[in-house]
Protein backbone atom coordinates (compact mmCIF):
# COMPACT_ATOMS: atom_id res chain seq x y z
CA UNK A 1 0.00 0.00 0.00
CA UNK A 2 2.96 2.41 0.58
CA UNK A 3 4.92 1.50 -2.16
CA UNK A 4 1.48 2.37 -4.09
CA UNK A 5 1.00 5.46 -2.77
CA UNK A 6 4.75 6.36 -3.33
CA UNK A 7 4.39 5.42 -6.90
CA UNK A 8 1.34 7.57 -7.03
CA UNK A 9 3.26 10.91 -5.73
CA UNK A 10 6.48 9.87 -7.61
CA UNK A 11 4.35 9.92 -10.83
CA UNK A 12 2.48 13.08 -9.46
CA UNK A 13 5.74 14.87 -9.43
CA UNK A 14 6.82 13.80 -12.52
CA UNK A 15 3.97 15.03 -14.57
CA UNK A 16 3.75 18.65 -12.72
CA UNK A 17 7.73 19.24 -13.02
CA UNK A 18 7.38 18.19 -16.74
CA UNK A 19 4.06 20.82 -17.10
CA UNK A 20 6.40 23.25 -15.88
CA UNK A 21 9.38 22.92 -18.35
CA UNK A 22 7.13 23.02 -21.05
CA UNK A 23 5.75 26.39 -20.17
CA UNK A 24 9.42 27.78 -18.87
CA UNK A 25 10.42 26.71 -22.56
CA UNK A 26 7.37 27.85 -24.35
CA UNK A 27 7.82 31.38 -22.20
CA UNK A 28 11.22 31.31 -23.60
CA UNK A 29 10.56 30.24 -26.87
CA UNK A 30 7.90 33.67 -26.99
CA UNK A 31 10.73 35.98 -26.02
CA UNK A 32 12.86 34.60 -28.89
CA UNK A 33 10.32 35.16 -31.17
CA UNK A 34 9.24 38.38 -29.63
CA UNK A 35 13.32 39.33 -29.65
CA UNK A 36 13.30 38.49 -33.71
CA UNK A 37 9.75 40.23 -34.13
CA UNK A 38 11.04 43.40 -32.84
CA UNK A 39 14.89 43.35 -34.89
CA UNK A 40 12.65 42.94 -37.87
CA UNK A 41 9.79 45.39 -37.55
CA UNK A 42 10.28 49.19 -38.66
CA UNK A 43 8.07 52.12 -37.44
CA UNK A 44 7.77 54.19 -40.15
CA UNK A 45 7.80 57.94 -38.88
CA UNK A 46 4.45 59.79 -40.40
CA UNK A 47 4.74 63.52 -40.24
CA UNK A 48 2.89 66.09 -41.75
CA UNK A 49 3.90 68.68 -44.29
CA UNK A 50 3.71 71.53 -41.93
CA UNK A 51 6.53 69.26 -40.00
CA UNK A 52 8.12 68.34 -43.17
CA UNK A 53 9.11 71.72 -43.71
CA UNK A 54 10.31 72.62 -40.19
CA UNK A 55 12.51 69.46 -40.48
CA UNK A 56 14.14 70.70 -43.54
CA UNK A 57 14.55 74.50 -42.74
CA UNK A 58 16.68 73.27 -39.75
CA UNK A 59 18.11 69.94 -41.55
CA UNK A 60 19.37 70.58 -45.10
CA UNK A 61 21.04 67.06 -45.35
CA UNK A 62 17.56 65.87 -45.53
CA UNK A 63 17.00 63.84 -49.05
CA UNK A 64 13.00 64.33 -50.49
CA UNK A 65 12.04 62.03 -52.83
CA UNK A 66 8.68 62.88 -54.89
CA UNK A 67 6.98 59.70 -56.05
CA UNK A 68 3.80 61.84 -57.89
CA UNK A 69 4.02 61.21 -61.84
CA UNK A 70 5.22 63.83 -64.41
CA UNK A 71 1.84 64.98 -65.46
CA UNK A 72 0.74 65.78 -61.85
CA UNK A 73 4.24 67.73 -60.94
CA UNK A 74 3.89 69.47 -64.19
CA UNK A 75 0.47 70.30 -63.91
CA UNK A 76 -0.02 71.03 -60.10
CA UNK A 77 3.78 72.50 -58.98
CA UNK A 78 6.86 70.48 -57.04
CA UNK A 79 8.87 71.15 -53.87
CA UNK A 80 11.74 73.31 -54.84
CA UNK A 81 14.08 71.24 -53.04
CA UNK A 82 13.49 67.60 -54.03
CA UNK A 83 16.52 66.16 -54.59
CA UNK A 84 14.96 63.22 -56.71
CA UNK A 85 11.84 62.27 -58.97
CA UNK A 86 11.11 58.88 -59.07
CA UNK A 87 6.92 58.25 -60.12
CA UNK A 88 5.60 55.50 -58.73
CA UNK A 89 3.22 55.68 -61.59
CA UNK A 90 2.50 57.14 -65.13
CA UNK A 91 0.03 58.40 -67.57
CA UNK A 92 -0.82 56.47 -70.28
CA UNK A 93 -2.04 58.13 -73.41
CA UNK A 94 -3.43 55.05 -75.07
CA UNK A 95 -5.70 54.11 -72.45
CA UNK A 96 -5.92 57.27 -70.10
CA UNK A 97 -5.65 55.40 -67.22
CA UNK A 98 -2.47 55.77 -64.23
CA UNK A 99 -0.14 52.53 -64.55
CA UNK A 100 2.29 51.31 -62.23
CA UNK A 101 6.27 51.40 -62.76
CA UNK A 102 6.92 48.46 -62.84
CA UNK A 103 10.35 48.94 -62.47
CA UNK A 104 9.96 51.57 -59.50
CA UNK A 105 11.88 49.89 -56.90
CA UNK A 106 14.77 49.08 -59.22
CA UNK A 107 15.41 52.58 -60.37
CA UNK A 108 14.96 53.85 -56.38
CA UNK A 109 17.66 51.89 -55.46
CA UNK A 110 20.02 52.59 -58.54
CA UNK A 111 19.72 56.19 -57.98
CA UNK A 112 20.08 55.98 -54.00
CA UNK A 113 23.38 53.55 -55.14
CA UNK A 114 24.28 56.21 -57.43
CA UNK A 115 23.80 59.51 -55.76
CA UNK A 116 26.26 57.78 -52.93
CA UNK A 117 23.10 58.07 -50.25
CA UNK A 118 24.10 56.91 -46.63
CA UNK A 119 22.23 54.18 -44.71
CA UNK A 120 22.18 56.80 -41.88
CA UNK A 121 20.76 59.50 -44.21
CA UNK A 122 17.11 60.99 -43.55
CA UNK A 123 14.90 60.39 -46.44
CA UNK A 124 11.59 62.00 -46.32
CA UNK A 125 9.13 60.57 -49.35
CA UNK A 126 6.02 62.84 -50.97
CA UNK A 127 3.11 61.41 -53.02
CA UNK A 128 -0.03 63.29 -53.78
CA UNK A 129 -2.36 63.49 -51.36
CA UNK A 130 -1.78 60.74 -48.51
CA UNK A 131 0.53 58.20 -47.52
CA UNK A 132 -1.58 54.98 -48.23
CA UNK A 133 1.80 53.67 -50.75
CA UNK A 134 4.66 55.35 -49.37
CA UNK A 135 4.10 53.28 -46.14
CA UNK A 136 5.17 50.41 -48.31
CA UNK A 137 8.27 51.94 -50.23
CA UNK A 138 9.51 53.23 -46.52
CA UNK A 139 9.42 49.80 -45.72
CA UNK A 140 11.35 48.40 -48.96
CA UNK A 141 13.68 51.36 -47.83
CA UNK A 142 14.35 49.70 -44.62
CA UNK A 143 15.07 46.41 -45.70
CA UNK A 144 17.52 48.20 -48.04
CA UNK A 145 19.22 49.31 -44.79
CA UNK A 146 17.83 53.08 -44.24
CA UNK A 147 16.19 53.76 -40.88
CA UNK A 148 15.43 57.79 -40.80
CA UNK A 149 12.39 57.64 -43.16
CA UNK A 150 9.78 60.08 -43.34
CA UNK A 151 6.51 60.11 -45.05
CA UNK A 152 4.42 63.25 -45.37
CA UNK A 153 0.94 61.89 -44.66
CA UNK A 154 -1.28 64.58 -46.25
CA UNK A 155 0.81 64.81 -49.58
CA UNK A 156 1.50 67.68 -51.98
CA UNK A 157 -2.98 68.56 -52.37
CA UNK A 158 -3.68 67.75 -49.28
CA UNK A 159 -7.54 66.69 -48.59
CA UNK A 160 -10.77 67.56 -49.99
CA UNK A 161 -12.57 70.50 -48.26
CA UNK A 162 -15.79 69.01 -47.07
CA UNK A 163 -17.87 72.27 -47.20
CA UNK A 164 -17.68 75.83 -47.92
CA UNK A 165 -16.71 77.80 -51.14
CA UNK A 166 -13.70 75.30 -52.01
CA UNK A 167 -15.90 72.02 -51.40
CA UNK A 168 -14.12 69.06 -52.83
CA UNK A 169 -11.09 70.60 -53.76
CA UNK A 170 -7.90 69.98 -52.16
CA UNK A 171 -7.40 72.88 -50.58
CA UNK A 172 -6.68 71.56 -46.91
CA UNK A 173 -3.98 70.71 -45.24
CA UNK A 174 -0.84 69.51 -47.93
CA UNK A 175 2.32 70.36 -48.67
CA UNK A 176 1.09 73.16 -51.33
CA UNK A 177 -1.57 74.62 -48.71
CA UNK A 178 0.76 74.72 -45.80
CA UNK A 179 4.31 75.79 -47.45
CA UNK A 180 5.25 78.67 -50.07
CA UNK A 181 8.51 76.27 -50.77
CA UNK A 182 6.89 75.31 -54.02
CA UNK A 183 6.67 75.80 -57.99
CA UNK A 184 4.89 75.77 -61.45
CA UNK A 185 7.19 73.68 -63.13
CA UNK A 186 8.60 74.18 -66.16
CA UNK A 187 10.30 70.98 -68.06
CA UNK A 188 13.30 69.59 -66.30
CA UNK A 189 16.01 67.00 -66.90
CA UNK A 190 15.48 66.17 -63.64
CA UNK A 191 12.05 64.86 -63.58
CA UNK A 192 11.17 61.00 -64.33
CA UNK A 193 10.36 59.84 -67.90
CA UNK A 194 9.40 56.59 -68.95
CA UNK A 195 12.45 55.37 -70.77
CA UNK A 196 15.28 57.43 -68.31
CA UNK A 197 16.16 54.17 -67.06
CA UNK A 198 15.86 51.79 -69.56
CA UNK A 199 19.09 50.31 -69.48
CA UNK A 200 17.28 48.45 -65.91
CA UNK A 201 14.57 47.11 -68.32
CA UNK A 202 13.69 43.43 -69.36
CA UNK A 203 14.46 43.09 -73.03
CA UNK A 204 10.83 42.99 -74.39
CA UNK A 205 10.54 47.05 -72.34
CA UNK A 206 14.12 48.19 -73.61
CA UNK A 207 12.53 47.57 -77.25
CA UNK A 208 9.26 49.41 -76.76
CA UNK A 209 11.79 52.45 -75.36
CA UNK A 210 14.11 52.32 -79.11
CA UNK A 211 11.42 53.78 -81.04
CA UNK A 212 11.61 57.52 -79.10
CA UNK A 213 14.42 59.56 -79.43
CA UNK A 214 16.35 60.10 -76.27
CA UNK A 215 19.17 62.51 -75.26
CA UNK A 216 21.94 60.91 -73.50
CA UNK A 217 23.77 63.36 -71.20
CA UNK A 218 27.10 62.65 -70.70
CA UNK A 219 27.45 62.00 -67.11
CA UNK A 220 30.96 63.06 -64.58
CA UNK A 221 31.13 58.72 -63.86
CA UNK A 222 31.44 58.63 -68.05
CA UNK A 223 28.72 56.97 -68.00
CA UNK A 224 25.21 57.68 -70.13
CA UNK A 225 21.58 57.95 -68.52
CA UNK A 226 18.93 59.09 -71.27
CA UNK A 227 16.57 61.42 -70.52
CA UNK A 228 13.39 63.71 -71.97
CA UNK A 229 14.60 65.68 -75.27
CA UNK A 230 14.46 69.36 -74.72
CA UNK A 231 11.21 71.08 -75.06
CA UNK A 232 9.53 67.72 -75.36
CA UNK A 233 6.37 67.82 -73.25
CA UNK A 234 5.20 64.77 -71.47
CA UNK A 235 2.19 64.56 -72.99
CA UNK A 236 0.34 65.71 -76.74
CA UNK A 237 -1.26 69.30 -76.34
CA UNK A 238 -4.38 67.12 -77.91
CA UNK A 239 -4.52 64.76 -74.75
CA UNK A 240 -4.01 67.28 -72.32
CA UNK A 241 -7.94 68.57 -72.10
CA UNK A 242 -8.38 64.95 -71.09
CA UNK A 243 -5.93 64.57 -68.76
CA UNK A 244 -6.81 67.16 -66.64
CA UNK A 245 -10.33 65.89 -66.37
CA UNK A 246 -9.20 62.31 -65.42
CA UNK A 247 -6.78 64.17 -63.21
CA UNK A 248 -9.62 66.13 -61.81
CA UNK A 249 -11.35 62.36 -61.20
CA UNK A 250 -8.36 61.14 -59.33
CA UNK A 251 -7.61 64.13 -56.91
Amino acid sequence: MKKSIFSLLLISYTLLFSQETNIIDKKENNNTLSLESSEIEFETITISSSEAFEKMTLNKEIFLIDIRSPQKIKLIGNIIDTDLFISYENFNPKNYKFEQNKYFYDELKYELITKNIDFDKELMIIDNYDDNILRKISKHLNELGFQKIYIINDGFEGSKAKFGKFKNQRVVSGWKNKNNNWELSEYKKIFWSPCKYSFLFEEEDKLKCEDKILECPQLENNSTLPSMPENKDYFNKDETEELIKILNKTR
